[in-house]
């Protein structure tokens, strides 16, 4: 089926609860790993249809809906292709780590290599990230080439933050 790694890298300022960020993350990828297995599931049921397949899959998963901005359903795509490699996840690790007073936190796992990332991206810079950014291990010499790395790992001015409030409530309420 073709797997690389996968790789989320986001960096953050040292003042940050690098800790707090790596369990709310840890939480959007075990959800994530769920999500995908019920998505293999719920994909081949052509008795519904798209659209409330699709409905029933989100809706299991209310702290990925409520973080994650999901693709709209297409409805002539049967086997909902549409949600293939969005954000895959599978087994993960997750390392935090400081360099240089910048505190960094990596997570990996083996997914499906034409996997996209960009709304965990997104939702690092949402949790504060200075730079953030997701590659596979098919293209990491691309990468290091490439100086426009840089660039695209900043975040973007008018993105708006998520408030660390909120991100307690849901670390707290997603672990009861």
């Amino acid at each position: 089926m073709g797997e690389a790694t996968f790789y989320l890298v986001g960096e953050f300022s040292k003042n940050t609860n690098i800790e707090l960020v790596q369990r709310f993350l840890n939480i959007i990828a075990k959800n994530l790993v769920d999500f995908q297995e019920e998505f293999q599931n719920i994909r081949w049921n052509a008795k519904e249809t798209v659209l409330k397949r699709h409905k029933t899959l989100i809706n299991k998963f209310p702290i990925l809906k409520k973080y994650l901005r999901f693709p709209k359903p297409v409805v002539h795509d049967l086997n909902m292709n549409y949600l293939a490699g969005f954000c895959d996840m599978s087994e993960y690790s997750i390392l935090v780590d400081e360099v240089d007073n910048i505190l960094k936190i990596i997570l990996y796992a083996e997914v499906w290599h034409f996997a996209d990332w960009t709304e965990l991206v997104v939702l690092l810079y949402k949790l504060g990230a200075i730079r953030a950014t997701f590659f596979s291990d098919e293209y990491v010499l691309d990468i290091v080439r490439d100086s426009r790395l840089t660039e695209q790992m900043r975040r973007p001015k008018e993105m708006k933050l998520l408030s660390k409030d909120k991100i307690m409530e849901e670390v707290i309420i997603s672990e009861i």
